[in-house]
Order: C-alpha cells, then structure tokens, then sequence
C-alpha cells in the first residue's frame, strides 16, 4: 500500500503544479517502473494457480506472439488480444468488446450492461510515435 499512497500523492502533487503552470514552461512527469512482484497485492502471491490454467496461458501466449504481425493494422493486433484475453481468461465470466470510441473493454459480468472494468488502447508495435 506504501507505493499507491506514494503514486497518489506523487499525482496529485502533479496535477497542482499543472494547474497553476504557465502554458509555454513544460512539467516532467516521472513514472516509477516495478516489477509485476512489486505491483501485485501480497494476497495474490499467494493463491495458487492449477497446472492447466497454466498450460493454457502458455499456449495462448505463443499463438499470440506467432501471429504478431508489424505490417498489419491496429484492428488486426487488437483482435488478436481480445482472442487471447478471452481463450485464456475470461471465457464466460467477463465480456469483451468495443465500447464507444475504446478499442477494447473488459466488463465486469458476462453482459454488454454491466460496468466497464478495463479499458485496452491498442497499438500496431510498430507505431512508435504513440507506443
């Protein structure tokens, strides 16, 4: 928890000195880079995963790495996540799709109406003007 408060504090220390910042100065944004092992909760170290929600992941994880293509479009990358997300994740339990002008959400139910949990910004890899 001492990270959050930290990046929350850090954010909002942020966000006042952008408001009272004159237009033509520049602010530099800091961001702190963890491991996945730094950034998970404690509580999720410890539950344990089954060898073929593993298997599956794995498997899933290469076909998606295979199939990554940097002349093809942002749509066509964009599927191949939705696809991976849903055949090694979520499957019934969460709903995936476009939500208005987003290129990817994932709800928190298996319905298009329940709440919007995640949102995915989908990029081509070799777009590295906004990667």
């Amino acid at each position: 928890m001492e990270v959050s408060a930290r990046c929350i504090a850090g954010f909002r220390k942020f966000l006042r000195k952008a408001a009272t910042t004159v237009p033509d100065r520049s602010i530099a944004l800091t961001i702190a880079c963890m491991t996945p092992k730094q950034a998970l909760n404690k509580a999720w170290l410890k539950k344990p995963i089954q060898r073929t929600d593993l298997d599956i992941f794995k498997t899933e994880l290469n076909y998606l790495r295979k199939h990554t293509n940097a002349v093809e479009s942002e749509e066509f990358h964009k599927n191949l996540v939705s696809d991976f997300l849903k055949r090694s994740f979520y499957k019934e339990s969460y709903f995936i799709n476009t939500k208005g002008r987003n290129d990817l959400v994932i709800h928190l139910g298996p319905k298009p109406q329940d709440l919007v949990g995640v949102i995915v910004e989908a990029k081509k890899p070799t777009n590295k003007g906004e990667m």
